[in-house]
């Protein structure tokens, strides 16, 4: 019933099963994450066809060779959230309404040294995610020269289940038995073998992601958790404060029908919004307003460019709601 009510009611997506799948099986199923390895297939792929596991039985209890199965990984990964005792982490959030994905979950370890990003993508292709400082500056104790500015971020660690193709298992399952193209010129492989270690290679677009490290990008049909080193970032008192630190602000964020732009008395020359592909969505040259009517665009992630008289440019992400 809960198949037929999430394929065919509206206003369930068409085909919602399919999509989320690979996210159930990822995120843990009624499978045991470990279960005896199947004889006539998964013992010799594994090199473990010898004895004593080889020894034919009709129990398949009675082997004593048990494969990790993909909820063994996924689990793996969760429980890393136990064992660094990782803290919950508020967050905004947007993506696509297209986006098959989940939304990311966000955890900061005790010690405020390292956020963690869990995901998952059941797309074909990869995954950018860029990130903002937004509030986290807050949490942090103010220095002898004053609050944090900002946040510097260091490279990320991917730390996945990185599948080759949708559907993917660790072995022998209801997903294999179920397709008749196996067979002995088209064997079952283990296609899900461990957890994979990868080191962030940023894809998003240099426009938007306008700061070192704000862009992680994730492999196709994956699934774990981003590790990325932070730490407060304080005003330089000692020298002239830049243009870039946050004397500029806009607000609410975020916001539903008004921007509001506080200048900090800057003359400012330009002002355009871009969207997540970096294109201008909102221009103002002529009167520079205090106030940007956004009414019109489609709720989502920009971010407002102003630039000042003086030839210097600041970005500021905000979301549309």
């Amino acid at each position: 019933m809960r198949n037929l009510k999430t394929n065919y009611t509206n206003p369930y997506r068409k085909n919602f099963i399919t999509y989320f799948t690979l996210q159930n099986y990822a995120g843990g199923s009624k499978l045991q994450m470990l279960t005896p390895a199947e004889k006539s297939i998964e013992l010799a792929v594994l090199g473990h066809d010898v004895y004593p596991y080889s020894e034919s039985t009709d129990d398949d209890e009675e082997r004593n060779y048990y494969a990790r199965r993909s909820t063994f990984y996924t689990m793996q990964l969760l429980s890393d959230i136990s064992r660094n005792k990782l803290k919950y982490m508020k967050s905004s959030l947007a993506i696509s309404a297209k986006n098959k994905n989940s939304i990311p979950t966000i955890f900061m370890d005790s010690v405020g040294q390292h956020i963690y990003i869990y995901y998952t993508n059941i797309k074909n292709v990869p995954v950018h995610y860029v990130l903002y400082d937004g509030t986290l500056p807050q949490i942090y104790p103010h220095s002898v020269d004053g609050p944090a500015v900002g946040i510097n971020m260091g490279s990320a660690t991917i730390y996945a289940i990185d599948a080759p193709q949708p559907y993917a298992t660790s072995g022998w399952g209801y997903l294999y038995q179920a397709n008749l193209c196996y067979s002995s010129t088209n064997p079952i492989t283990i296609e899900i073998n461990g957890i994979n270690t990868l080191t962030n290679s940023a894809g998003c677009n240099s426009d938007y992601a306008f700061e070192v490290n704000h862009c992680i990008t994730v492999p196709a049909y994956s699934a774990g958790y981003i590790k990325i080193p932070i730490e407060p970032r304080y005003p330089d008192i000692g020298g002239k404060q830049s243009f870039a630190e946050p004397q500029i602000s806009v607000f609410p964020n975020p916001a539903y029908e008004y921007l509001f732009i506080e200048t900090g008395g800057e003359n400012m020359s330009r002002i355009e919004i871009l969207d997540v592909e970096g294109r201008i969505a909102i221009s103002e040259k002529e009167i520079i307003p205090d106030m940007m009517d956004i009414r019109l665009l489609p709720a989502g992630l920009y971010q407002i460019r102003l630039f000042t008289a003086a030839g210097n440019r600041k970005d500021i992400p905000f979301i549309k709601i």
